[in-house]
């Protein structure tokens, strides 16, 4: 930390820099002195003003200020009302300040804005689900089974509708999606795999 201080003193124009200063401030947790530096860095560098905000909210909402943290959120995200990422951060702060609903509506935004950003869909049917929202958790969760990419998010989505459809008796929903695309795709184990254990 003493060499970066030391070495932004000498270039303060450096951005990397100046943000390799902020990691290291939040990793001591001396929140003042980040923001600090964001600040300067603001001034210098306001083509990156959207970027700062949703730094400078990301350790507000660190430091438990849940209030000025969502300004600051606020403010990234008018600087991009219509960028799918903006969205997604604002998401995850409103979840991890467990305000709930806010983090629905902020991933609702996502998914309407991008269609196909199956983590984000992932994301908001496990917050449906926590919330009373079974059935739309439910479809949601198939359409994840259907899109995503990657295995990963296709194994957590096909075992979560699992449950769900278990518990409200509609596992033979679910298993018209699974059994044919263990055909259709069957150069992805992961949807012969999500069968048999549903089986």
């Amino acid at each position: 930390l003493a060499a970066l201080e030391e070495l932004h003193k000498r270039v303060p124009d450096d951005q990397e820099l100046a943000l390799d200063l902020v990691k290291a401030y939040r990793d001591q947790r001396r929140f003042a002195a980040a923001v600090d530096t964001l600040s300067e860095l603001l001034k210098a560098a306001p083509a990156r003003e959207r970027e700062i905000y949703s730094m400078i909210s990301a350790i507000k909402t660190e430091e438990r200020k849940d209030d000025e943290a969502e300004e600051w959120m606020k403010k990234a995200l008018a600087k991009s009302p219509n960028d799918p990422a903006a969205y997604t951060r604002l998401a995850e702060n409103y979840v991890s300040m467990q305000r709930a609903p806010e983090a629905i509506a902020a991933y609702e935004k996502v998914v309407a804005l991008d269609p196909r950003d199956t983590k984000a869909q992932l994301a908001l049917a496990l917050l449906y689900e926590q919330n009373d929202a079974a059935r739309k958790a439910a479809e949601l969760l198939r359409k994840v089974i259907r899109n995503a990419g990657d295995e990963e998010t296709v194994g957590r989505a096909g075992r979560k509708a699992m449950d769900l459809d278990e518990f409200a008796d509609r596992l033979g929903e679910l298993e018209k999606v699974l059994a044919p695309l263990s055909f259709m795709m069957a150069h992805r184990p992961i949807y012969r795999r999500l069968l048999v254990e549903l089986y």
